[in-house]
């Protein structure tokens, strides 16, 4: 049973992503979440928040929806219509900074090599009777996969999951600094108190920093 999608933005070419199909891994869940105002200065550590606008949005391809980050998966039926087996065909991400709120203060996130870890809530299929529609082109086109062999359609499955605006997440990666955005009175608060500079997490070449929407990774 597939469960949830976790991948790695811009590990490979643009567009592109390493996909993990069953994360089961909990080192995550397993960590306490810490204040913004209280993050450590190098170390890396769990921020637990709401996500907020930072400046622009983006649009999962599958969907329509307006979004900070999303992840699509594509699966081929393999074996002929009497076959329970898909096979991954390939993964299509994207995201855009965003604000991660908690009580004590706000973080800028920024998604880009981030490894993602969402929950899939939107999924479409394609028959030899149901041809996909503009969107599910889209996705296939991306990810160079043409929706015919032959005079017949292909059997394939697309699963979509996003982050948007309001959704409580849970980061984990290595802290940096940077000014405050251009409108400082959108951000609630700052990092250790300092009104001049925000807290950011994103990926070096020594942490990753790590995006979960999973129930168990924000339940602390």
């Amino acid at each position: 049973m597939f469960e949830y999608l976790i991948l790695t933005l811009g590990a490979l070419a643009p567009g592109a992503a390493y996909v993990f199909w069953r994360y089961r891994s909990k080192w995550l869940s397993r960590i306490e979440a810490t204040p913004v105002a209280e993050f450590p200065a190098a170390e890396p550590a769990k921020i637990v928040g709401v996500v907020q606008r930072h400046q622009t949005l983006t649009e999962a391809p599958l969907s329509g929806r307006t979004c900070v980050c999303f992840t699509v998966t594509v699966e081929e039926l393999k074996g002929g219509v009497s076959s329970t087996y898909w096979g991954s065909r390939g993964s299509w991400s994207g995201g855009v900074p965003f604000l991660l709120a908690d009580p004590s203060g706000t973080a800028h996130v920024d998604p880009r090599h981030a490894v993602l870890a969402l929950c899939p809530d939107f999924d479409s299929k394609t028959t030899p009777v149901s041809p996909p529609g503009d969107r599910e082109q889209t996705v296939l086109k991306q990810l160079e996969l043409k929706a015919k062999n032959g005079p017949y359609y292909r059997w394939f499955r697309l699963r979509e999951g996003i982050v948007k605006v309001g959704n409580t997440v849970a980061a984990h990666g290595p802290p940096t600094r940077t000014e405050l955005a251009p409108n400082p009175s959108s951000v609630a608060g700052g990092y250790r108190d300092g009104p001049a500079r925000l807290l950011t997490l994103q990926s070096n070449r020594k942490h990753k920093l790590v995006i979960s929407s999973l129930a168990r990774d924000i339940a602390r």
